[in-house]
């Protein structure tokens, strides 16, 4: 082809983008540079200088002795002339290409070249012209970044814009009203705002086009709070209905938060093989399961409730295979939100029922805020005890959580019969099949036993006690019947010839006493996944799962949700004590009017976060501050003697009980209305079953 033809080919291609990961934001820009990036032809005659060596300038060459008589300069003034050139020249700012500001302000906020040549051509004295414009930018900066949504740190978190003397700077605020510049805050911000708004202006730039964006090693200077509000940008990046534009990004990482557990599909592993082998890419890195992932980036950390800010906690990790594999299989960007989002909600695997209680013993920690966590258990016995237990309603228990963040699994999920474990949410037809699959390939069983085994499966009776108690029935009785068990040890396992046991499998306590042994329970469940994602289960079949996994995941969301409700309500209440104590440290005796009313005024903000449950405060905190303000009005600088034993009374209440305290102002003093101990934990809404009615066949 020649360039002409090879042109009208492209016209049908994707456009290639890059969000380049070293492009970090500034603290301030001349705007002559700006005006530079705009045009490349527009020189920056404007140079902008340090405003303390432009004085020290400015003074020098005022002191001068330079009349038109007296046109030559002493060896002594020559030699100063050329030492402050030297440190002028040193002093100038904003030498850079402005290629970051340029996509805020042409692509995000579509502020044309005339627009920036008017600011820069305004007079000192039309500041307040200017003023304006800044205003009216910094509106549209806040209202097209919405930065709040993504930088999750921080709800309160916005950046500002100001303008003097040729000078644009930018600025963050937070939510404790203050300001600040990018490099009196991490590198990561700056670099989350410059990935963030070249992927802003690349919607811009890229609408209604198709494009592929690249990018290399974000996860260098973002924290892990970081990367993970990274990835939401990045979904919103190649969502069509966020984005208005056909997109696909792809990036290099070497970090495991910056993988979206919801979709492994999309994981492609590059690996440095050795001598000759070269680069290798593995495209499908066992989608299952994430061994080669973790392998390749050298991760090796166990899990405990401190690894995600809202936990799930089940009693073992086939239970935890079983549940994330199907949100896996069942998620897209689309329903995502009705199922469970992987990324921001970590399914932590107990091991065991009874190591549900060691695991929320070990993760309180004085009086470190427990993040939000729900337990799910079995509607089996043991599942029963554990409930009472870490609830507190059993015997000389402690209370470690509220009984309204455990589930049982057998009050979420229903079917044709009993749901006692996880195993009992996949239909029966296709449980059957699974252990069947997981038999022969790993017992080979003699045609007359498993013709044994697929007539007791087939039995009306086999799943009245759960998958789990049916099974265990069956296998003992044809697969491996001969079982003894080492008093010793508490092991058992089958016995082979000669009498050698094999294949021992510790057992817990409880187990002790029943005869014969468990089956492979994770075996089962991994042929259950791979029928499912190899389309080897009945139409019907999956229907029944997709809704039985959409109800599971539902009822987990709302116990999540009241959870997290509680965590916040826990954080918020601690954040006011601490507060309030630290204030009671600094003022013993009396306080000023004005330090009284900064520290009402903090916690007014903090109490944002909290929506209704801060409501009574709220309304309090106000009270309180309309009359500091008439106390400050009236000319009270200080709270003295009985004025500060009411104030100090007053605040001391508050520390108690901040959620549910009230107070009243009666004759310039206040008084104490209500403290109520506590707040009840609200439980989760009562489920409601919206699905449609599955007529199944017996099998």
């Amino acid at each position: 082809m020649d360039n002409s033809q090879l042109g009208k080919v492209r016209e049908y291609l994707p456009t290639v983008r890059f969000i380049k990961s070293d492009l970090a934001f500034s603290d301030q820009i001349p705007i002559h540079n700006l005006l530079s990036a705009y045009n490349p032809s527009h020189e920056a005659t404007g140079d902008c200088f340090d405003f303390t060596e432009a004085q020290k300038a400015a003074c020098l060459l005022h002191s001068l002795a330079i009349t038109k008589e007296k046109k030559s300069l002493t060896p002594e003034e020559l030699q100063a002339v050329l030492t402050q050139h030297d440190a002028l020249s040193n002093a100038r700012l904003g030498q850079g290409k402005a290629e970051l500001e340029l996509q805020l302000f042409r692509d995000v906020l579509g502020i044309t070249e005339n627009t920036i040549k008017f600011v820069a051509g305004l007079d000192i004295s039309d500041r307040t012209h200017a003023d304006g414009l800044i205003a009216r930018w910094n509106r549209e900066i806040e209202e097209r970044l919405n930065l709040s949504h993504y930088w999750t740190q921080d709800d309160s978190f916005a950046v500002r814009l100001n303008y003097k003397q040729g000078l644009l700077y930018f600025e963050v605020t937070d939510k404790t009203g203050a300001t600040y510049t990018f490099h009196e805050r991490s590198s990561g911000l700056r670099f989350f705002l410059s990935y963030y708004i070249q992927a802003k202006a690349l919607e811009s730039v890229s609408r209604k086009k198709a494009a592929i964006v690249l990018m290399d090693e974000p996860d260098s200077f973002l924290s892990i709070i970081g990367q993970r509000n990274l990835l939401s940008v990045f979904e919103s990046l190649v969502k069509p209905e966020s984005s208005g534009q056909n997109c696909q990004l792809v990036y290099t990482t070497h970090s495991p938060f910056l993988i979206n557990r919801n979709f492994p599909h999309r994981l492609r592993l590059v690996r440095k093989g050795d001598a000759e082998e070269g680069t290798q890419l593995i495209d499908q890195a066992m989608l299952r399961r994430y061994e080669p992932i973790r392998s390749a980036l050298g991760i090796d950390c166990s899990q405990t409730l401190f690894m995600g800010a809202t936990n799930v906690v089940v009693e073992g990790p086939t239970d935890q295979f079983l549940i994330s594999e199907l949100i896996r299989y069942f998620a897209s960007p689309d329903n995502i939100c009705e199922l469970l989002d992987l990324n921001s909600v970590v399914m932590v695997s107990a091991e065991s029922a009874n190591s549900v209680e060691k695991l929320l013993v070990s993760s309180q920690w004085g009086d470190e805020v427990v993040p939000a966590t729900v337990v799910l258990l079995d509607s089996d016995s043991a599942g029963d005890t554990i409930k009472k237990r870490i609830t507190g309603k059993a015997r000389k228990c402690t209370k470690l959580i509220e009984e309204a963040f455990v589930l049982q699994i057998g009050e979420l999920v229903t079917n044709l019969h009993p749901v006692v474990t996880t195993e009992d949410t996949i239909p029966i037809g296709m449980f059957k099949k699974a252990v069947l699959n997981y038999l022969d390939r790993w017992w080979e069983l003699e045609a007359d036993a498993r013709g044994k085994v697929v007539a007791a499966l087939d039995e009306a009776a086999f799943a009245n006690k759960g998958y789990v108690e049916g099974v265990n029935a069956i296998l003992n009785e044809y697969v491996f019947p001969n079982t003894r068990r080492d008093s010793g040890t508490g092991n058992v396992g089958s016995i082979g010839p000669g009498g050698k046991i094999e294949a021992a499998c510790s057992t817990s306590s409880a187990d002790i006493n029943e005869p014969g042994r468990t089956y492979d329970k994770y075996g089962v469940l991994q042929e259950a996944v791979r029928m499912v994602l190899e389309g080897e289960v009945a139409k019907e079949d999956l229907t029944l799962l997709e809704q039985n996994v959409f109800k599971l995941c539902e009822a987990i969301r709302r116990a999540v949700s009241a959870s997290q409700q509680a965590a916040r309500r826990e954080s918020g209440r601690q954040a006011v004590k601490r507060l309030i104590d630290d204030f009671f440290v600094q003022n013993k005796e009396s306080c000023s009017v004005l330090d009284t009313q900064l520290l009402l005024e903090r916690i007014q903000r903090d109490l944002q976060l909290l929506g209704e449950d801060a409501d009574i405060l709220d309304g309090t905190i106000k009270r309180l501050l309309a009359e500091l303000r008439k106390l400050r009005s009236s000319g009270q600088q200080r709270l003295n003697d009985g004025l500060w034993g009411s104030w100090s009374a007053t605040l001391a209440a508050m520390q108690k009980n901040p959620l549910q305290f009230s107070a009243r102002i009666e004759e310039g003093m206040p008084s104490v209305v209500e403290a109520i101990n506590d707040i009840p934990v609200q439980p989760p809404l009562p489920l409601v079953d919206t699905s449609k009615s599955i007529e199944a066949t017996p099998t």
